[in-house]
C-alpha cells in the first residue's frame, strides 16, 4: 500500500550513508567525524523530500503518454522519460543546494569542514539514489499494484465526496500553474523588483548582541567579533585548538 511505498522510498535516505562514509572517509581521509557533522542531517531530509516527489510526480505524469498509435508507452520508455524529466530540476536544486555547504569546507575548524563535506556529499548521493533507486521502486510498486487489482473483484462505487473535493483542487492548481506560465515574464521581473526593492534595506540590516537584528551597527558586538578575529594569545581565543590542520590525522 501507500505506507509500504512511503516507508521504502524514506529508505533512500538510509541508503545514502554508507555511500556517504565511503566518500567522506576514504576517498578524502576523514578517520575520525565530529557530533557536528550530523546537523547535515537535516538539510538532507527536506531535499531528498523533494526529490521524491519531483520523480513520483514525474512518474505519474508519464502514465497518460501515448505512442503513435495512441496506446500507452511501455515501462521502459516510461523509466525513460521519467529520468530524463526530473534529472534536470534536480541536478540544479542539487548542485546549488550541496554547493552553499560545500563552501564550508573552506573553513579551518574542523567541525564545520566536516559538516559541509558531509551535507554536500549526502546531497549529492541522494541525487544518484532518487534517479537510480526510486524508479526501480515505482516500478515495482505499480506492478505490484496492477496484480492486486487483477485478483480483487471489481466492484463499482461511486466517487467519494473527498475524491471529488481532490480532483477540484487539482483543477484550480492547474489554473493557477497555467496562468503564470502565461504570465511568466511580468512574474519574473516583479520578483526581480521586489528583490531591488528590498536590497538596499536586507544590506543594512546587522546582527544585535542579543542575536536579533537591528538597522544599526552594534558597537559592543564589532568589538567582541574584532577580539575573536585577533589570533592567539592576545585575541579571544588562547590557543588555536580546534583547527583543522594539514598533517594526516590531524582533524
Amino acid at each position: 500500500g501507500a505506507w509500504r511505498a512511503a516507508a521504502l522510498a524514506s529508505l533512500q535516505l538510509l541508503l545514502a550513508f554508507p555511500l556517504m562514509y565511503f566518500v567522506v572517509c576514504v576517498l578524502c581521509g576523514q578517520e575520525h567525524l565530529s557530533a557536528f557533522s550530523a546537523a547535515s542531517l537535516w538539510v538532507v531530509v527536506g531535499v531528498s523530500a523533494d526529490n521524491i516527489f519531483v520523480v513520483h510526480e514525474t512518474w505519474r505524469q508519464s502514465s497518460m503518454l501515448r505512442d503513435e498509435d495512441g496506446g500507452a508507452i511501455g515501462g521502459a520508455m516510461r523509466v525513460h522519460w521519467t529520468i530524463t524529466q526530473a534529472a534536470v530540476p534536480l541536478f540544479f536544486a542539487d548542485v546549488t543546494t550541496a554547493f552553499s555547504l560545500l563552501i564550508n569546507c573552506v573553513s579551518s575548524i574542523a567541525a564545520i569542514f566536516q559538516f559541509g563535506l558531509c551535507g554536500g556529499v549526502l546531497i549529492m548521493v541522494n541525487f544518484v539514489l532518487a534517479l537510480s533507486y526510486m524508479p526501480a521502486l515505482l516500478v515495482l510498486d505499480e506492478a505490484r499494484g496492477e496484480t492486486h487489482r487483477l485478483v480483487q473483484p471489481r466492484h463499482s462505487h461511486p466517487a467519494p465526496a473527498a475524491a471529488v473535493q481532490t480532483s477540484e483542487r487539482a483543477r484550480l492548481l492547474q489554473g493557477l500553474h497555467a496562468w503564470l506560465w502565461r504570465h511568466r515574464t511580468r512574474v519574473l521581473c516583479g520578483i526581480a523588483f521586489a528583490v531591488l526593492a528590498l536590497m538596499p534595506l536586507a544590506l543594512s540590516l546587522a546582527p544585535g548582541l542579543d542575536a536579533s537584528f537591528t538597522f544599526a551597527a552594534n558597537p559592543v558586538n564589532e568589538a567582541l567579533i574584532q577580539q575573536a578575529r585577533t589570533p592567539p594569545p592576545e585575541g579571544l581565543f588562547p590557543s588555536r585548538e580546534g583547527e583543522r590542520t594539514s598533517t594526516r590525522g590531524g582533524t
